[in-house]
């Protein structure tokens, strides 16, 4: 992975949300989880889709 301070600025880009890949410096903040924490996100995850997926059946 290349240093964010390897690339050229050519200008200000026309959206300041716009996500140019690199954000990795929440990264720096990481720390090891158990695969229960992991398992859970998952879960949390899964019903969330499965939630969305039953809401666009009732629109249609």
């Amino acid at each position: 992975m290349r240093a964010k301070d390897r690339f050229e600025v050519v200008g200000e880009l026309p959206n300041k949300n716009i996500d140019t890949g690199m954000g990795l410096e929440r990264m720096k903040t990481s720390y090891p989880v158990s695969y229960t924490h992991l398992r859970a996100h998952e879960t949390v995850a899964k019903k969330k889709k499965k939630a969305k997926e039953r809401a666009r059946c009732v629109r249609t």
